[in-house]
């Protein structure tokens, strides 16, 4: 039987999802996500830049502002 859990190499990621698409990583710096159950490395992900997370709050705030989401009712917004 194969040990999926194992037998898996982590994922490299890098990207970011901004905005309805994917924003490729300008920085250099990364992360390993390590799994507490065994210590594997899951993953290992991008370390968003300043400019970065200005983009993905101002991409936010857009979609707060123009998007459906402030006349949604909290009922219809749990789903």
């Amino acid at each position: 039987m194969i040990d999926f859990a194992h037998e898996c190499p982590p994922r490299i990621l890098d990207s970011f999802f901004v905005g309805g698409h994917w924003v490729r990583a300008s920085g250099s710096e990364r992360k390993k996500i390590v799994s507490r159950a065994d210590r594997r490395t899951l993953a290992e992900v991008p370390i968003a830049t300043a400019d970065e997370i200005d983009l993905a709050i101002a991409s936010a705030a857009n979609a707060f502002e123009h998007g459906p989401w402030p006349r949604t009712h909290p009922a219809s917004a749990q789903r």
